[in-house]
């Protein structure tokens, strides 16, 4: 009998047991997005001399600092409402002209891994660096993500906007008449720039 017990026990099975489950996790992603002027809004021309009437004033003469904070990539567009005097007189918008530029000693072109600036082909433009916008209430884009991407905060995407008024290089785009051709009518004029910081999602 004790032959045949033990055989017995060495026969039985061995049992062994496992048990699993599941995590689950999940993130929610919300867009952060902002542009904000660093400096002041306001831009004032006083045009009094026949000189400024001829020759305008140049666009580095008025700069505007603004910058975007994006946790995504991003793009801005900037438009303008008519430039109306209180008296319902228009000067022509085609008088105005921007430039941009990043807002640092990195600025060799139109170019960077992380910023496309200046206008596209096709669109108005000089053949300078960061190129010409003509001004007009249809929106444009002026900045767009390179292809390292533009994500960051205020300080990774500084700018400055530079504008100017019925300059000789906004007329060789244009192909306007200078301000003293077109018989403008006394008054003060003001218009709107809007810049607006919007997603990229590519």
């Amino acid at each position: 009998m004790k032959r045949l017990l033990l055989l017995f026990l060495s026969l039985a099975p061995v049992f062994t047991f496992s048990q699993s489950d599941e995590i689950n996790i999940s993130a929610a992603f919300t867009t952060s997005i902002s542009l904000r002027i660093d400096g002041s809004p306001n831009v004032e021309w006083n045009v009094t001399t026949i000189d400024q009437y001829k020759n305008g004033f140049m666009p580095m003469q008025r700069e505007v600092p603004f910058s975007v904070s994006a946790s995504v990539n991003w793009r801005v567009e900037i438009s303008n409402t008519d430039f109306v005097s209180p008296a319902g007189n228009t000067v022509d918008l085609r008088n105005v002209g921007y430039r941009v530029r990043p807002n640092g000693a990195d600025v060799k072109g139109t170019y960077n891994s992380r910023f496309i600036w200046g206008p596209k082909d096709g669109e108005n433009h000089s053949a300078s660096l960061s190129g010409l916008y003509i001004a007009s209430d249809v929106a444009k884009t002026i900045i767009e993500p390179g292809p390292a991407g533009n994500a960051g905060n205020y300080e990774d995407n500084a700018f400055v906007l530079r504008i100017g008024l019925a300059s000789g290089n906004i007329r060789g785009v244009t192909g306007f008449k200078t301000l003293l051709d077109q018989n403008i009518a006394p008054g003060t004029y003001s218009a709107t720039v809007r810049l607006e910081a919007l997603p990229v999602f590519e």
